[in-house]
């Protein structure tokens, strides 16, 4: 059992670096920077004394200039591209190798039926994961206060649901109409074909959702958000659309294979990840707000439900005259 002890059981010596806690009569000397609004509080074990502590954010300055991150569900795990200086870092290689390794640990287990094993290999494996965002987000904040610049991402989500649309094509009125024309043995031979098709669609769809799903993109944007934020590093978002397909020199149509990428029009050759991630840093930004000031936009907990949805409706209905006991219920509200 850990011991919390809250904020007000806390003093706090900024000029010594000392905290104080007089109801156990215990001195901790803490390093970290004294600029800190205040102690959430302190976990005590065996061993460590944890100190929950809140740092004041800093407003992002926009600078013009920005480092373009792209990433990746093969290869490395982030690209980052900087088109002033024009170096180029990679980060996680050893994702690949990590997930191969526990992906046949978890098979193996599995199939002995060996379930606690398996639980602790996961939890095992998460850590890991957490573990390596937490380094390469920390890398990839760093460089931009080196270079005194921002950080351009993707916006990805909803991502996952585009190859799910695979499986929905060629369906269409015009193709029954063409097979009831056709006698029974083209349809025989049309509908074997069309069922192998189908078997190669779907196990394109799954081999590519499971790489989309094999790597926490989403906590790794969060862990550079919220570094970015107490550094006061601008994070923005772009469209992601033929940002791997364009080249990142002349801005024409490319030709991609695999991690080789090839321009026709001025010759220019690359890597596809990195002038992926040039062509994010070029590409002009669109929403810059962070997902914490997002969130906060769209109401609160608080916020009474029947009044939200009678809002959104009434956005969906705006030609329609406002029931007055609705509008009593706003101003309950505002009040």
């Amino acid at each position: 059992m850990k011991l919390i002890i809250p904020s007000r059981a806390v003093r706090v010596d900024r000029e010594e670096k000392i905290l104080l806690i007089p109801c156990l009569k215990l001195l901790l000397n803490y390093h970290f920077s004294s600029n800190f609004k205040k102690i959430s509080q302190i976990e005590i074990d065996s061993i460590y004394a944890y100190v929950a502590v809140v740092f004041p954010d800093e407003k992002p300055e926009s600078t013009g200039h920005y480092i373009g991150v792209d990433r990746n569900t093969r290869g490395h795990i982030a690209v980052a591209a900087d088109p002033e200086s024009g170096k180029v870092w990679k980060f996680g290689k050893m994702r690949y190798h990590t997930h191969k390794k526990y992906e046949n640990i978890k098979k193996r287990l599995c199939k002995g039926g060996k379930h606690k094993q398996l639980k602790a290999v996961k939890k095992r494996e998460k850590s890991i994961v957490k573990n390596l965002n937490h380094k390469i987000s920390r890398k990839i904040v760093d460089i931009a206060l080196y270079n005194e610049c921002g950080i351009k991402l993707e916006n990805l989500k909803g991502i996952r649901k585009l190859d799910s649309k695979a499986e929905g094509g060629g369906k269409g009125r015009k193709n029954r109409n063409d097979d009831k024309k056709k006698t029974q043995p083209e349809r025989k031979s049309k509908e074997m074909s069309r069922k192998i098709a189908l078997k190669k669609v779907k196990k394109h769809v799954w081999s590519n959702e499971y790489s989309l799903n094999s790597w926490s993109f989403h906590q790794l944007q969060q862990f550079i958000e919220y570094k970015a934020r107490l550094q006061g590093v601008e994070v923005v978002y772009i469209d992601p659309h033929a940002t791997s397909k364009k080249c990142s020199r002349c801005g024409h149509k490319g030709h991609r294979h695999s991690k080789q990428f090839e321009c026709p029009h001025c010759g220019h050759v690359d890597h596809a990840d990195v002038n992926a991630a040039f062509n994010i840093a070029l590409t002009p930004k669109g929403n810059g707000q962070f997902s914490a000031e997002r969130d906060a936009g769209k109401g609160s907990p608080d916020t009474p439900q029947k009044v939200l949805a009678r809002t959104f409706f009434r956005k969906r209905t705006a030609g329609k005259k406002t029931s007055p006991h609705f509008a009593w219920e706003v101003c309950q509200f505002l009040t």
